[in-house]
């Protein structure tokens, strides 16, 4: 199956924690296959199926308490 796939840069992120956190909650969006942070560039890449709603991946990565940047 073919997903598409979206990287977005986050701020404010710098332990395994940190990056578990992020990839936990972006999971559970529906159309969500895989979240997968990387800390060394501060991205976080989407593989999904769908449409995304950015504006709630934004809201959920903020209320974790980091900064979305760029997409």
């Amino acid at each position: 199956m073919f997903y598409n796939k979206k990287i977005i840069e986050v701020e404010g992120m710098h332990c395994e924690h940190c990056a578990s956190k992020v990839e936990e909650s972006l999971k559970k969006i529906q159309g969500v296959k895989s979240a997968k942070v990387s800390l060394n560039d501060n991205k976080v890449t989407l593989k999904y199926k769908g449409d995304l709603d950015l504006v709630s991946i934004s809201k959920i990565i903020s209320d974790l308490g980091y900064s979305v940047v760029g997409e």
